[in-house]
């Protein structure tokens, strides 16, 4: 079984690199990197590379997130 690449231990203080990140979300670095240039995750270049923030990545992620609601009718009667 292959095994699941990991986060530095450090990965909340330093920047990251797109592998690192992708590897942090369980996604391809491809993906994380188109992510990026369309403005769905936050990165800034840095010697021509991505580079991101933990920090940014889990609040923007948050922010786009939905919470589903569901529509139940009162409970008047007392039924369970």
């Amino acid at each position: 079984m292959k095994k699941l690449p990991t986060l530095p231990p450090d990965y909340r203080e330093r920047l990251l690199n797109t592998r690192e990140v992708a590897a942090g979300l369980l996604m391809k670095p491809s993906t994380v990197a188109r992510w990026a240039r369309q403005g769905k995750l936050p990165a800034f270049r840095l010697g021509g590379r991505l580079r991101y923030r933990w920090a940014e990545i889990e609040v923007s992620i948050a922010a786009s997130c939905r919470v589903a609601t569901t529509n139940q009718p009162n409970n008047t009667k007392g039924q369970l």
